[in-house]
């Protein structure tokens, strides 16, 4: 069964390798042509596995789709942490369908940056899900699903660490039942779970005036890799890097400022609560009394 593999960033990377690996039958790789490195990885791969990579701006152009079907003839497509939309002309050139793997338990948390979406609304699980490619966005029928606990003191590295063996491993296993034809799809209603959209680095202002607990939440779903948490102080933009809910109850003081530093740790009032803040970057000195804000 030939293999046509969309992927992009580390789990793209480690998926594409571990398929290689198992003798799965890749005939070529494609990545989206950009200069952003966090999609990085997948050439490292092909390089030293002589795989032939597609780096395209639009993969449903025509070129790139009549290359496809009647040059690569790929029996199945596989997408990993690729960010373009497969339109019917991809999709369509398969005879065992297209795959994608996306981090969230589907229906639940469709859409971009699931797992940074579920630490940031406080849910206390996530998950993985393989599924079908159809037209919609993450409505196509599931193959598999996995679930992983989120811990309170799990920031997004931790999650994006705990999955690392889990993305190659059920991809395979799809591959597997699909090549034996003992895949058993479930049906997604399409108007049933949730949607989310894509997060910017702007998207990382703290609004002080949120409780402590939201703030926290902010903080673990956007610290690295990811761009950070931030607020400003005189101008400057300060990165909270990681923090500890202190209290939870509220007080007088106002929200977003400095009511107790000790060394390199401080705690911020918040709308409600208290947070210490344990890991930052900042280019200024913060002292007790200053007062955060937003741009």
């Amino acid at each position: 069964m030939k293999i046509l593999f969309f992927g992009g960033h580390e789990l793209g990377k480690i998926t594409l390798e571990y398929l290689l690996e198992k003798d799965k039958n890749v005939v070529a790789a494609v990545i989206t042509e950009t200069d952003n490195e966090w999609y990085d990885g997948l050439e490292e791969v092909t390089d030293k596995y002589n795989l032939k990579l597609f780096e395209e701006k639009n993969i449903n152009n025509k070129k790139f789709v009549k290359k496809a079907r009647n040059e690569l003839k790929p029996d199945l497509i596989i997408s990993v942490n690729f960010d373009q939309i497969f339109k019917k002309e991809i999709i369509n050139i398969t005879e065992k369908g297209c795959i994608n793997i996306h981090a969230s338990l589907l229906p639940e948390y469709r859409g971009r940056a699931p797992f940074n979406w579920a630490i940031l609304k406080g849910e206390k699980e996530t998950g993985i899900t393989v599924h079908y490619i159809n037209e919609g966005i993450d409505t196509g029928e599931i193959i598999m699903q996995e679930k992983i606990e989120i811990k309170k003191t799990d920031y997004i590295a931790d999650i994006l660490e705990r999955v690392k063996q889990k993305y190659p491993e059920m991809i395979n296993k799809s591959v597997d039942l699909i090549g034996n034809d003992e895949v058993e799809p479930v049906k997604q209603e399409k108007e049933n779970g949730s949607y989310y959209g894509k997060r910017t680095p702007a998207d990382g202002l703290i609004d002080w005036s949120q409780s402590v607990t939201d703030i926290y939440n902010l903080i673990r779903a956007v610290s690295h890799p990811y761009p950070g948490a931030f607020t400003y102080l005189s101008d400057e933009k300060v990165f909270i890097w990681r923090a500890e809910v202190e209290a939870e109850a509220a007080n007088d003081e106002k929200p977003g400022k400095i009511i107790k530093k000790d060394n390199n740790k401080f705690l911020v009032q918040c709308g409600r609560g208290q947070l210490l803040v344990t890991d930052y970057e900042a280019e200024i000195e913060i002292n007790m009394g200053d007062i955060f804000y937003g741009e």
